[in-house]
């Protein structure tokens, strides 16, 4: 499982990726669903300080961590999403099989065990220093120096749109596209680069007119910034800009990240965000003020792709084989498949009904437009509780394709619902097909990823349910044994707080990661080691929580060998929270054994 990233509503420009909605193949207002074939193109320039090693990657290089994520992510998306299609290629490299100074080193294409096993092949042959990635890749600072980048990039961004728009037999049309733009040579001085920025600029309009959204790893020195001004220009769409103003532009971001952030930002932008519903805002009824808003899923859930496919010979070609369904009259066999009518039981009679008629009946009495209504506003502290989360909370970001200047009235609400602490109550339904609910709008926190609202479902009445009870026990909460297990908990607590924070795609649906891991390891022919019998580190290997647990337990175990008597706080802290465990456990048996008792029936003496 793992959470997905929004643009700032909130800053002067968008610090994230495009303002385009990953998978959105037009800007129409009609939204449809449709199966996202995604693709992936890693682009990376070659430099000197791409091959160093460093401290703060454990010894690795820029190269390495950039090719160990993108086979990390080749190994997630084969199991979560496995028609997505990932490309790599290194510009700047002098290879004799590079174009142009441009190197494929693996096609778009959509994901296949040739190309994993390539990445696989050359991470292995590097460890095992069998070759070095300057030996493949053929790089040659002195040679390398003489490359004109901007010329370079003008060759790259042309072989991005040709790729993307280039037809592959038996391969769908891309409707998510994404480039991942990785170098650490800013070419700060901007103003002897007008040309090229010019021609750049031409060529990203295309690139821009098909949806293709660029993600930058723009990699800082430890002893020179990167200076974002040269890519700044080049990829800012100056469209939106003109038209919105820069309170309202929607471009990629251009701020540097540093070396440790390369991983992590892989797997943050390989997300895709899926929009839920589309819909008007109604904010004031009697003005008819309106904006347009989009919904997203916050949370993406690991789940298994499908397994199997049937497939029949034909000439030695494998071809798929698809299912057909008849209906046969049982006695004479004939196909009455065009025969067949519905029909609705209504007592006694049956009354026939065509497709047109129920669709007809559908659109007259079922249907209704997709709208939400702020009906009014509660204090934020006294509406936003736990209990009345029933559904998957939704965020919301404006819509300004559909209505213009959404955006800007989506901010301002925004702000002054943030400054005033307050959550607005909205009723309506987010889809045509569903009923009017109570709904909360309230903005995000301050320290939140995510800059803007988040949507959740309020419940009626009868839709509450009253929590069951779990002890026979009232616990006053001003018992000197209460006070004591809560301060004795706190302190076990403190010596395991998450210190990186809690990321759910850290860990792995164990059944589906042994699954993949043996078809990985088999057609990867990757070699298992000859004393992998214990079955205990092998569970530890393929279930992440058994292995937080077992951790988890060795610290513990761990604190009661220490010499120290003063310093064993932790194992002391369990010791005595065990013995007030054990007492309430005693009493608790001793209260439900007398009650079980008084509530026998008296035996009639007749």
């Amino acid at each position: 499982m793992s959470e997905l990233d929004f643009p700032d509503i909130d800053s002067n420009i968008f610090d994230e990726d495009s303002g385009k909605e990953d998978g959105e193949v037009n800007k129409q207002a009609s939204f449809k669903r449709f199966e996202i074939h995604e693709g992936i193109m890693f682009c990376i320039e070659l430099s000197e300080h791409m091959f160093e090693v460093q401290d703060e990657l454990d010894g690795k290089s820029q190269i390495e961590v950039i090719l160990t994520s993108l086979s990390e992510l080749m190994e997630l998306l084969i199991v979560t999403r496995p028609s997505t299609a990932i490309g790599c290629y290194f510009y700047n490299c002098e290879r004799e099989d590079s174009k142009e100074s441009i190197f494929e080193f693996i096609p778009l294409v959509d994901l296949n065990v040739q190309w994993m096993k390539k990445v696989n092949d050359l991470l292995e042959d590097v460890s095992n220093q069998r070759i070095t990635f300057k030996e493949y890749l053929n790089y040659n600072i002195d040679q390398n120096k003489k490359l004109n980048i901007p010329i370079l990039l003008e060759k790259l961004f042309s072989l991005i749109l040709e790729t993307f728009n280039r037809n592959i037999e038996g391969q769908k049309e891309f409707n998510s596209k994404k480039v991942f733009l990785f170098t650490d040579n800013d070419l700060p001085n901007v103003e002897s680069q007008q040309r090229s920025i010019d021609v750049l600029k031409g060529i990203l309009k295309d690139i821009d007119d098909n949806m293709i959204n660029f993600t930058n790893f723009f990699i800082s020195k430890k002893d020179k910034p990167f200076n974002p001004a040269f890519y700044s220009k080049v990829l800012r769409n100056d469209r939106d800009y003109n038209s919105l103003g820069s309170q309202a532009y929607f471009g990629p971001s251009t701020k540097p990240i540093g070396v440790n952030d390369i991983k992590e930002r892989i797997f943050q932008r390989k997300e895709i965000r899926r929009v839920v519903f589309q819909c008007p805002l109604v904010l004031d009824e009697g003005t008819n003020f309106v904006i347009s808003i989009k919904g997203y899923s916050i949370f993406n859930h690991e789940k298994g792709s499908v397994r199997y496919k049937l497939v029949y010979e034909n000439q030695e070609i494998r071809k798929e084989a698809f299912s057909k369904r008849k209906f046969i009259n049982p006695k004479t066999g004939e196909d009455v498949s065009k025969q067949t009518v519905k029909i609705i039981p209504y007592g006694e009679k049956e009354i026939e009904m065509e497709d047109k008629n129920i669709a007809n009946a559908l659109n007259v009495y079922g249907n209704t437009s997709a709208s939400l209504t702020v009906i009014g506003f509660l204090n934020e502290d006294n509406s936003l509780v736990f209990y009345n989360n029933i559904d998957k909370t939704l965020f919301i970001t404006p819509d300004e394709n559909v209505i213009e200047g959404s955006f800007t009235a989506f901010a301002s609400l925004f702000r002054t619902l943030k400054k005033l602490k307050k959550v607005g109550v909205v009723w309506g339904s987010t889809k045509s097909n569903s009923s009017p609910s109570l709904y909360l709008l309230w903005p995000s926190k301050d320290d939140d990823n995510n800059q803007g609202f988040y949507l959740t479902k309020v419940p009626f009445i009868d839709e509450i349910r009253k929590y069951p009870t779990l002890s026979n026990i009232n616990i006053n909460e001003e018992w000197e044994e209460y006070k004591n297990v809560k301060e004795l908990t706190q302190g076990i607590i403190s010596h395991f707080n998450l210190k990186s924070g809690y990321h759910a795609e850290e860990f792995r649906n164990p059944a589906l990661n042994r699954h993949y891991k043996l078809l990985h390891d088999y057609l990867l022919q990757v070699e298992i080691p000859q004393d992998d019998n214990d079955i205990r580190d092998r569970y530890l290997r393929e279930d992440d929580t058994l292995l937080k647990i077992t951790k988890i337990r060795e610290r513990i175990m761990k604190d009661t060998t220490i010499d120290d008597v003063e310093k064993r706080r932790l194992s002391k802290y369990l010791e005595v929270w065990n013995i007030y465990y054990r007492k309430f456990k005693e009493d608790t048996n001793q209260t439900s054994s007398s009650l079980l008792k008084s509530e026998k029936k008296p035996k009639l003496n007749l």
